[in-house]
């Protein structure tokens, strides 16, 4: 399989619905309001809806079960992000709001967005079931790691018990990503009109996730991000030299099939999530400076995805 070819197709196919996503705004299609419209469809109902039918369309029980170390593979990677991500801010010296920002962009890659068409294009029959394995505990760390990152220094958001952290856990995904356990496990299947009518609608959330991403960043001033050097370390690190770094690792284990660990190494690689923003921004954060973390990253994953598959 022609890994650079698949990813330099699927960063091009990227580019264009930013470019429409641009050229929406600058045609007053889209404006502030509309986007957030615009977020809330994919992350609440379109992107819920890929993950459960790339999920359950063509994945055995026996196959899920094989699987299921990615699970400890996925909390592992985690690990290594949240110590590297607590070196860089160090490192570049940021304090206060700005260095939890950075650390929930350095830890948390734009999966949803960017993630589940990559993979599932490299791997299209288990794709869908190594982002699924990968989302539990994804969802595990945003909603409760991630909300503390993104909430501002010494807000109550910090003094919110576990359980009420967890409770935000019950969102779409998750549920998406329980009920596709169950039909997996139980051999359910979909009648197949309804599958396909999912399928279909799922299958919108990525060209709407980027077009939304292209417009967003037309509110920014991409100039100020341009010249934060922190921005470029976590460029360097976690987009390079960690999922590098992880994937010669993971080619050490017996038995474990590339595919895992070309997946676990490129959802390292990725730009930072789209939606730390949203997060950011309804908890009273800095917003403005994850979208332009966001914004920078992306840019930068046109060169670093390619080069991470050519080496690969």
């Amino acid at each position: 399989m022609n890994y650079l070819a698949i990813v330099l197709k699927q960063i091009g196919i990227f580019g264009v619905y930013m470019l429409i996503g641009v050229i929406s705004v600058k045609a007053h299609v889209l404006d502030r309001d509309r986007l957030k419209v615009l977020a809330n469809i994919v992350i609440k109902i379109l992107l819920p809806l890929l993950i459960f039918t790339n999920m359950v369309n063509g994945t055995t029980r026996e196959e899920f079960l094989h699987s299921a170390i990615i699970l400890l593979l996925t909390a592992v990677l985690y690990l290594i992000l949240y110590i590297a991500a607590r070196i860089l801010g160090r490192v570049f010296w940021l304090k206060g709001d700005k260095r939890k920002l950075y650390r929930a962009c350095t830890m948390f890659g734009n999966t949803g967005f960017m993630g589940i068409p990559l993979i599932t294009s490299l791997y299209p029959k288990q794709g869908g079931l190594y982002i699924a394995m990968f989302t539990v505990i994804d969802q595990l760390v945003i909603w409760t790691l991630g909300m503390y990152l993104t909430s501002p220094e010494n807000s109550d958001q910090q003094e919110k018990s576990v359980a009420k952290n967890l409770k935000l856990m019950i969102n779409p995904s998750t549920v998406a990503i329980l009920i596709g356990v169950v039909v997996v496990l139980t051999g359910l299947k979909l009648p197949s009109f309804i599958d396909a009518a999912l399928t279909a609608a799922g299958s919108a959330a990525s060209p709407l996730a980027m077009i939304y991403l292209g417009g967003a960043f037309c509110f920014l001033r991409i100039r100020d991000y341009l010249k934060k050097p922190e921005i470029y370390g976590m460029i360097v690190v976690k987009m390079l030299l960690i999922p590098l770094g992880i994937y010669a690792l993971l080619r050490l284990i017996p038995g474990l099939d590339n595919s895992i660990a070309v997946t676990i190494s490129l959802q390292c690689g990725l730009p930072c999530m789209a939606s730390l923003a949203m997060m950011a921004e309804s908890q009273g954060s800095d917003s403005k400076y994850i979208a332009g973390m966001t914004f920078v990253t992306t840019m930068a994953s046109i060169v670093t995805l390619p080069v991470l598959c050519l080496i690969m």
